[in-house]
C-alpha cells in the first residue's frame, strides 16, 4: 500500500486533504506503536543490567560462567 502524501485527498473518503482530516490520528498510532514497542524491548533489557543476581539473571549468569570457563578452565 502507497504512503498517503499529506496533500493529497483523505483515503477516509471525507473529501478534506490528509494533512486536514486523519494525518494527526495516524501519526499518533505510529507513535503509540513505537512507544509500545520499546516499552516491550525495555522489559527484556532491564532484565539483563550491569548487576547479575542469581536469582534474577540465571540465563545470563549461565552465560558469563561459560565465557569465564573458556578462557580460564574451572579449578579440579
Amino acid at each position: 500500500m502507497a504512503k498517503t502524501g499529506r496533500n493529497e485527498r483523505c483515503p477516509c473518503g471525507s473529501g478534506k486533504k490528509y494533512k486536514h482530516c486523519c494525518l494527526a490520528k495516524d501519526e499518533s498510532a505510529a507513535l503509540a506503536a513505537r512507544q509500545e514497542r520499546m516499552t516491550a524491548a525495555g522489559a527484556h533489557a532491564a532484565d539483563h543490567l550491569p548487576y547479575h543476581h542469581p536469582r534474577f539473571c540465571a540465563d545470563c549468569n549461565a552465560e558469563i560462567d561459560a565465557a569465564a570457563n573458556a578462557v580460564i578452565p574451572p579449578c579440579q
